[in-house]
């Protein structure tokens, strides 16, 4: 976690998803995990899953490759995140 937080205020482009709730959402988020186990946390379940279902790998459920892809993107996200927050530590 962040002990020594330095607010900064973000200007979002008008085009933009994101609104100064979903920032505020976002630095909640961040205010009480660390990214570093949620990351690790996603990658042993995602792992555990496939483990407990690798003699019946036929039968994952079709949308296994979208639900893969979403974790990736999500790890990916998370890992951004972190590297930026320790880029300006």
């Amino acid at each position: 976690m962040n002990t020594c937080i330095k607010k900064t205020t973000v200007t979002l482009p008008e085009y933009s998803k994101i609104n100064q709730n979903i920032v505020n959402q976002l630095d909640d988020l961040l205010s009480e995990v660390e990214l570093k186990k949620v990351k690790h946390s996603l990658t042993k379940l995602f792992f555990e899953y496939i483990n407990l279902n690798v003699d019946y790998i036929e039968a994952l459920p079709e949308d296994f490759g979208d639900t893969a892809n979403d974790l990736y993107f999500l790890y990916n996200f998370l890992t951004n995140i972190d590297n930026e927050l320790n880029a300006t530590e």
